[in-house]
């Protein structure tokens, strides 16, 4: 009898025991159904990625650590702002130890034009700078900026770039529109909604009225010398030998210590003049005559009238 009892107690908790497991079971069960639920919604929802937003705000960081980043020859400095192995890095890391943006400044610049094609992005940026390259006048440059979206990072890292004009600003009007005196140096914050004025190209004449006589006598010789200004003009036009010559005593050196083992000669492509918005200009190379096809190591660009070097 006590046998009988002992095994009815047994089977009576056995079986609440089974009960609350069942029950735990089920309880499981509908937390993860909740849960599988709850991720399919987040699946459905992907995070919307201001591309726009995203490439102004890349490129405002970037020009305002250009210039100390450059000066100090610093490449860590703009590192995350580029993607890694592209067109862009390979070319900052090359030029940025020569020299060529040393004493490098930005007055001013604009971001505009910015067009959307999937993740990537194109990016027109008008900037007022000088540094070495320009011969330190400054000179408004146009760049077009290509980016794409880097999903780790979460932001759009710039991948190339490539100037479409630059030209050499009027001093004068600068100075007028902005006193030295007041110009921001290369830590002061740069606003990108800055505009960039054209510098005007239209000449302006000055004519005198004649009252009297009494200038008369001096009218042909002043005729004259216009005249013979006029003639003389041409002859100060640049040659490719001298554009080829000026970049050669102001660059060799720089190109030759970033460049150890090449044999460094420096030539022009043309004798003909090509032109773009910043006037006429020569294109003349720095090449390595060590390697079977002359392999190219720099060029640049020496505009006729102003003499202004810019490396390419």
């Amino acid at each position: 009898m006590k046998r009988l009892t002992a095994l009815l107690m047994l089977s009576v908790l056995l079986s609440a025991c089974g009960g609350q497991s069942e029950q735990q079971q089920v309880k499981e069960g509908a937390a993860k159904k909740e849960q599988v639920e709850q991720d399919k919604q987040a699946v459905k929802k992907p995070v919307k990625v201001n591309y726009r937003t995203l490439t102004k705000k890349q490129l405002t960081a970037y020009l305002k650590a250009m210039p100390r980043a450059f000066n100090e020859r610093e490449y860590k400095q703009i590192s995350k702002y580029i993607k890694k192995n592209s067109e862009a890095e390979k070319y900052i890391k090359k030029t940025i130890k020569s020299g060529q943006f040393d004493h490098y400044y930005i007055e001013r610049f604009t971001i505009k034009d910015v067009t959307v094609k999937g993740s990537k992005t194109k990016a027109t940026v008008t900037r007022v700078m000088s540094s070495e390259a320009t011969g330190e006048q400054l000179t408004e440059v146009v760049t077009v900026f290509d980016l794409s979206y880097d999903k780790a990072e979460k932001t759009m890292l710039i991948t190339d770039f490539n100037d479409k004009s630059v030209q050499r600003v009027n001093q004068e009007t600068a100075t007028t529109e902005q006193p030295a005196s007041e110009a921001p140096t290369s830590e002061s914050p740069t606003s990108e909604n800055t505009t960039t004025e054209q510098p005007s190209t239209e000449a302006v004449t000055t004519e005198e009225t004649q009252t009297d006589c009494a200038g008369c006598a001096g009218t042909d010789s002043n005729e004259s010398q216009e005249e013979q200004i006029a003639t003389e003009k041409p002859a100060t036009n640049m040659t490719v030998q001298e554009a080829q010559k000026l970049v050669e005593s102001r660059y060799r050196k720089a190109v030759e210590d970033y460049n150890d083992d090449a044999d460094v000669k420096f030539t022009y492509t043309s004798e003909q003049p090509e032109e773009d918005a910043g006037g006429s200009y020569y294109h003349i190379q720095a090449i390595d005559r060590n390697l079977p096809h002359e392999n190219l190591l720099q060029s640049f660009k020496v505009y006729i009238d102003s003499k202004e070097v810019v490396a390419e």
